[in-house]
């Protein structure tokens, strides 16, 4: 029979769709006793009248009911139910409704931090560990048994288990597949071989070490991001499975513990004999590399190196905390390693009571000679920039750095300079460019610039930032005077961001932002004006010492390697860290010195509005209902008019509708346009406004719901942003606020739109954010002439 929502199984009610497996579909469920959602794995009605394949549903309620863990799934009960108009019984387990994704789910995304590789391995031996003492044997561990919860992780699926009193195991089960994935290419293999162990695929008894084997196997891929076991057919896997040893997780992650490296080595071993004998082991030896081997927040262990060192080492501090990690730069860069190079890790952190902050640049800089960091930091609403030198105990707020953004040091590092009056920072000072001693004492106003992007200070004493334009970059000599627009060769406008002058003073390193295209890293002749995109696929990048380039991906993976201005990134990348803070527009909050010292933080930036959540859908009573996005995805949403669809905007540049009643969501865009924020729906629900970026300004876009059509422009700019803020109830008005449409505009503007006629708009006010009330006749907006937001 066909499950549907609405289908009664006892007294449980089928509310939606979870997922499927080899051995049944799951489902989400109310149970209306004690009014509570539950998962209800359904045997399907072909596989019920197969006896092996039965045998194997009872054998997973019996052994997770067997089970009390709390890294394990809850089996809450187990029955039979005949639905209405059906003469075959439908069995069914009912289980711990758990919230978040599949570790599966999340490796597609990239290996995982360190931290989080030991504490997931942790639970998921221990859990092992509590199944073995009951004598169960998963036999199927892998990613897509496996939950990431905000617990932590969950092990799921026993139904491939047995139990120490089997007499034989069931014909055809010891390699039945619970899902059907390619191992390299299409069609290849099928299956869960690739955590086998040796004895499992030579169709030997398991035990426990063969549990262990699959551990080895799933600590490895979370910490590469690669499979252990890799062919391009199941003859060749098998082979691999038998006879071959992975690359060492160093290769390919350089700042993988030893302890870790042996963990993982001991786990695979060939022979059961030679493996962990105990999973319990397993999980005491990653707790003891999760104490021993990770720094703590808040402490620094800094060490003062000779300048020989220095130039070899490759010493990372980190933050938001700004976290800390240390290596040798030629395990990273393919160079030679110096086994006397120092390696440091600390964590340096924030004051107390402030957040990394910051929108449209980079929050952190470091100095040239990796002893002092800058970061703008926010406490109280209060944004401003703050100064740690290494070897002291504390940072220091910068007198008069009020809505700073974007800090930068120049060559000789005794002077920081900023953009200040950002609208992150809801300043009321016009924008500026200041500078501010290192050595102490007010910041000082360079000059008055009409908005700002990142800076970087040259050899030759000009400040180079960039701005809201779709001109290119800026200069102005430090010691203050006139702006000057630097010299782009060609006909075509283009947006930059991010600027970074690499040494010589010749060539800048900057992000592109092409008409219709995504950022993307360039080289910038000062002298010519020619621009040479990167062969890298990120938006925002940092050079040490003109040999090693840092740069950050979408997904906020930091990864280096070898860089020329002639070639380009010239070698391979190699992953550096997971998680990286990313500002509201892309740029990564790390920074990297010449001499190869390297500050980075994790987690968000306060102002950029990627909190690491996905959207929910909460009732009155404060219950969450998962909407099915995955976490850091989400850029802005928008409610339908009779609150039946959500337009949800994502960082990917995608605009999706999501149908709240069905759960269900349809993508009526593709990313090929930058900037998709702020998705407003017209009053009769039939469409939807957002902010489109293209190389000249950031224009807004009217999209059909249904997605039948493609966008059209309603508002062009020739230069700047627009943002649709509010409809009149009617549909006859829209209200939108502008700011950087002209090089004289340094604050937002409300304007108003008629629908009838797009082109005859009307500027209201200096203001923010504006919204036009339900009867059609006031407007709000926010404004700075008081003096205060």
């Amino acid at each position: 029979m066909t499950v549907t929502p609405g289908l009664r199984l006892g007294p449980y009610e089928i509310t939606s769709a979870v997922g499927a497996g080899g051995m049944g579909e799951v489902w989400r469920a109310k149970d209306t006793r004690l009014d509570r959602d539950v998962a209800i794995k359904i045997l399907p009605a072909e596989f019920a009248e197969n006896a092996q394949l039965r045998t194997r549903f009872d054998r997973e309620a019996r052994a997770i009911s067997a089970l009390s863990h709390p890294n394990i799934c809850t089996l809450h009960d187990v029955g039979s139910a005949t639905a209405d108009g059906e003469s075959a019984p439908i069995s069914y387990l009912v289980m711990e409704l758990l919230e978040g994704e599949s570790l599966a789910q999340r490796l597609a995304r990239g290996a995982l931090p360190l931290a989080d590789v030991l504490r997931y391995g942790q639970q998921i031996a221990s859990a092992l560990d509590a199944a073995h003492r009951k004598g169960i044997t998963h036999r199927d561990l892998k990613p897509g048994n496996v939950m990431i919860t905000r617990s932590g992780a969950k092990l799921l699926d026993f139904g491939l288990a047995r139990t120490a009193t089997e007499i034989a195991p069931i014909s055809g089960l010891g390699d039945a597949p619970t899902a059907r994935l390619p191992i390299t290419a299409e069609g290849t293999i099928v299956g869960t071989l690739q955590y086998m162990a040796p004895e499992q695929v030579e169709g030997l008894p398991a035990d426990a070490r063969t549990d262990i084997f699959a551990l080895g196997a799933l600590l490895y891929e979370m910490l590469t991001g690669r499979r252990a076991f890799e062919g391009t057919s199941k003859t060749s896997l098998i082979a691999a499975i038998v006879s071959a040893e992975p690359p060492a997780a160093a290769e390919l992650v350089p700042m993988t513990p030893p302890a870790l490296e042996h963990v993982i080595r001991k786990c695979l071993a060939k022979d059961p004999d030679g493996r962990w004998q105990s999973a319990s082991d397993i999980a005491g030896q990653l707790q003891w590399i999760s104490e021993t081997a990770i720094s703590r927040s808040g402490e620094i262990a800094a060490a003062r190196r000779s300048e020989p060192k220095l130039r070899r080492a490759l010493p990372w501090v980190a933050a938001l905390v700004l976290l800390v990690a240390g290596l040798a730069a030629g395990r990273w860069l393919g160079g030679s390693t110096d086994s006397a190079a120092s390696h440091v890790q600390a964590s340096v952190a924030l004051p107390a009571g402030t957040q990394l902050a910051g929108w449209g640049s980079p929050a952190i800089a470091i100095s040239p000679d990796g002893t002092t960091i800058a970061f703008v930091a926010s406490r109280e609403g209060k944004q401003q920039l703050y100064l740690r030198r290494l070897n002291e105990p504390d940072a220091k707020a910068v007198e008069g750095s009020d809505g700073a953004e974007g800090p930068f040091f120049s060559p000789d590092g005794r002077w920081v300079g900023f953009g200040a009056g950002a609208i992150s920072g809801r300043s009321t000072e016009p924008r500026t460019l200041k500078k501010a001693s290192v050595a102490g004492g007010p910041a000082q106003t360079v000059s008055s610039i009409a908005d700002y992007f990142g800076g970087s200070w040259s050899e030759d004493g000009f400040i180079y930032f960039a701005q809201v334009d779709s001109d290119g970059l800026w200069r102005v000599a430090a010691a203050g005077g006139n702006l000057e627009r630097v010299k782009i060769a060609g006909s075509q406008p283009l947006s930059m961001r991010w600027p970074q002058i690499l040494p010589g003073g010749r060539t800048a390193l900057v992000t592109l932002i092409p008409g219709g295209k995504k950022r993307e890293l360039a080289l910038l002749d000062l002298s010519t004006g020619m621009v040479e995109l990167l062969n890298i696929d990120a938006p925002f990048g940092r050079v040490a010492g003109g040999s090693r380039l840092l740069y950050v991906d979408s997904d906020g993976s930091l990864f280096a390697a070898p860089f020329t201005t002639k070639g380009n990134a010239a070698g391979p990348a190699v992953l550096i860290a997971s998680s990286i803070a990313l500002t509201g527009n892309g740029a990564g909050a790390f920074a990297v010195a010449d001499n190869g010292t390297a500050v980075y933080a994790r987690g968000y930036v306060q102002g950029s509005g990627r909190e690491l959540r996905a959207p929910v859908r909460v009732d009155w009573s404060g219950k969450e209902t998962p909407m099915g996005f995955e976490p850091d995805t989400v850029a802005q949403m928008g409610l339908s008019p009779e609150a039946t669809h959500l337009a949800v905007t994502t960082w990917k540049q995608d605009l999706f509708i999501y149908d709240i009643g069905r759960r269900t969501r349809l993508k009526v865009t593709r990313g090929d346009s930058l900037g998709r924020q702020g998705p407003l729906w017209s009053p009769d629900g039939s469409s939807i406004l957002f902010t489109s970026e293209t190389a000249a300004a950031m224009n807004i876009m009217r999209q059909s719901a249904d997605g039948a059509d493609e966008p059209r422009m309603l508002l062009e700019l020739e230069r700047g942003e627009a943002w649709p803020s509010s409809f009149s109830r009617d549909g006859r008005w829209l209200a939108y606020y502008v700011v950087g449409s002209s090089p004289e505009q340094v604050a937002w503007e409300v304007w108003l739109m008629p629908m009838d006629n797009p082109a005859a708009v009307r500027k209201l006010a200096v203001g923010y954010a504006p919204r036009i009330s339900p009867d059609g006749r006031w407007i709000a907006w926010e404004s700075t002439e008081s003096g205060r937001w």
